[in-house]
């Protein structure tokens, strides 16, 4: 038989090897969206426009048209001067995704726990984390700081000495500075240390805990002005009737979006890993003195199970105020953050040999179910528009005319077409370094619903009647036979109120009703890259031609 030290030790160099194998294939996913995500799609040229704004004075009253807080650009802007590329863009943020996997195995050592086996299985082989956190938005960075907040924090509850609580300090200001999500999981972070340091009875690393939390909500205030500046066109991103009452299954739904491309069965990994977790921290600590976990055991998860049921909640209710609809990528901060605490109270049965096995069984299995899906995800463009701007340089001719619909497909329109011929978006909106919602906002207003396309219209009819091409970047709603363009009422008449997305078809439609009514022709264009393209910017390219008059 076995000498029991010596079972232990081959079981946990097995935990070891295991987590360093997952570590190293997703550093390779990192590698493949490095590779394959191509230029940047309009919510990243929307970062890094903000960011470089003439001054820092400019970034900072412009900041309310980006969603982050303003460390994040400040990164931004000082990677810009290395060259502002869209390589130098993607490799600054594989830097921040592999850095993240870095300090999973940070916090296994903070934590004092095993291997970083299920942190590194849930959080490296997840699709949507790779993909939104290596983009140049403040998800991958913002989740970089509060994994460092985490681990740091972890060492002030075992020695809160002045070094230790101010890199605390430092880590948790720079979190809640580059991803507002991560007010609320820093709270989460907070309330989890304090369970432990209050049923401790250590009242220094309360304090300590709690003053690094005052501190970092203080350092918000300043964006109250911020928030202020948004309330006039705020409501166009809003849908309360998604979020109504207490009703839990948008929020469900959008989190299994979030999951889905590491395959359906990722879904359910993660429900019950959370499930596992919880029942074994209410376990715990209802039977305290039956079970044969030391202090330091039990510790680990109360802070787990205090953590996650906050973290959940908490970001629920602050999706809930806000009222958007959201994305996979408002769930990355959330996923990242959950998967840690899962990890650390797991790691806190690793003295039993049946926990210890059934863990590394279970982040094997994950790697294995989901790395074979996570690889064919993360290859990836983030934008086509880079290639429809380069094609049409080529070929569209002096005297034609580029319709850019919808108007947000300008932004990054803008950062990739460098040729000579006219461009106009639907509506007409005349800046596009970033999402100038204020100035749409301004045509939803309009009391002549037909008036933000009638120049189109003319520019459209002139092209046309003088045998040039219009290009359709973005395509239009064109109308089935025998419907009629919509027109809405100036906002917020109408049923719609603020909501910007039925006159945006309105305008489509009315565009797209001229051109079936005039023009002799519409052909669409064929590309040859067949490389999988993000859904939000894959972008049709039709061309028109001919005039019919009336």
């Amino acid at each position: 038989m076995k000498d029991p030290v010596r079972r232990e030790s081959a079981s946990r160099k097995s935990e070891w090897a295991v987590a360093l194998v997952a570590t190293l294939l997703s550093m390779s996913l990192h590698v493949l969206f490095t590779i394959h995500a191509g230029g940047l799609w309009r919510d990243e040229v929307n970062t890094v426009n903000v960011s470089n704004l003439p001054s820092l004075t400019d970034v900072w009253g412009h900041i309310e048209f980006d969603s982050f807080p303003i460390l994040w650009l400040l990164i931004v802007r000082g990677w810009s001067v290395l060259g502002g590329t869209d390589f130098l863009f993607r490799l600054l943020g594989f830097g921040i995704g592999v850095s993240c996997l870095a300090l999973l195995w940070f916090n296994a050592r903070a934590f004092k726990g095993s291997a970083p086996l299920l942190s590194v299985a849930l959080i490296g082989f997840s699709p949507s984390i790779i993909q939104w956190g290596d983009s140049m938005r403040g998800y991958g960075f913002g989740t970089l700081m509060m994994l460092l907040a985490a681990g740091l924090m972890w060492r002030v509850l075992e020695e809160p000495t002045g070094r230790n609580v101010g890199l605390f300090m430092l880590a948790a200001l720079g979190a809640v500075q580059s991803l507002y999500y991560n007010a609320v999981l820093l709270f989460s972070l907070c309330m989890g240390g304090c369970a432990v340091t209050l049923s401790n009875r250590r009242w220094r690393g309360t304090g300590a805990v709690l003053a690094v939390g005052g501190v970092s909500a203080l350092s918000l205030v300043p964006y109250f002005s911020v928030f202020e500046r948004s309330k006039s066109w705020g409501p166009m991103f809003q849908h309360p009737d998604l979020w109504r009452g207490i009703r839990l299954d948008w929020f469900w739904t959008k989190l299994r979006e979030a999951l889905n491309p590491a395959g359906a069965v990722a879904v359910w990994v993660w429900v019950g890993l959370l499930v596992v977790v919880l029942g074994g921290g209410i376990l715990c600590v209802l039977t305290a003195e039956e079970t044969r976990l030391g202090r330091g055991q039990r510790d680990l998860i109360l802070f787990s199970s205090v953590a996650l049921v906050v973290a959940i909640v908490g970001y629920y209710l602050f999706l809930k105020k806000l009222q958007y609809p959201t994305q996979p990528w408002y769930y990355v901060a959330l996923l990242t953050f959950v998967a840690l605490p899962i990890d650390v109270a797991s790691s806190a049965f690793s003295g039993f040999r049946t926990a210890r096995i059934a863990r590394l069984l279970v982040a094997g299995g994950i790697v294995a179910m989901t790395f074979l899906p996570a690889m064919s995800a993360v290859r990836t463009r983030m934008t086509n528009l880079d290639v429809v701007a380069a094609w049409l340089e080529q070929n569209a001719q002096p005297g034609d005319l580029l319709v850019v619909n919808p108007w947000y497909y300008g932004i990054t329109f803008a950062r990739y077409y460098h040729g000579d011929v006219a461009w106009v978006t639907i509506p007409p909106v005349e800046d596009h370094r970033y999402a100038r919602v204020d100035l749409f906002l301004s045509h939803m207003t309009t009391p002549d619903q037909r008036e933000p396309v009638r120049p189109i219209l003319d520019q459209v009819a002139q092209t046309l009647g003088s045998g040039k091409r219009v290009w359709l970047v973005g395509g239009l709603h064109f109308l089935q036979p025998h419907e009629q363009a919509s027109l809405q009422p100036p906002a917020p008449n109408g049923r719609w109120g603020w909501h910007d997305g039925p006159y945006s078809k309105s305008w489509s439609m009315q565009v797209a009703g001229f051109i079936q009514s005039h023009a002799a022709r519409v052909d669409a264009i064929p590309f040859s890259d067949a490389s999988r393209t993000n859904g939000y910017e894959d972008i049709l390219l039709l061309v028109v031609q001919g005039w019919r008059g009336n």
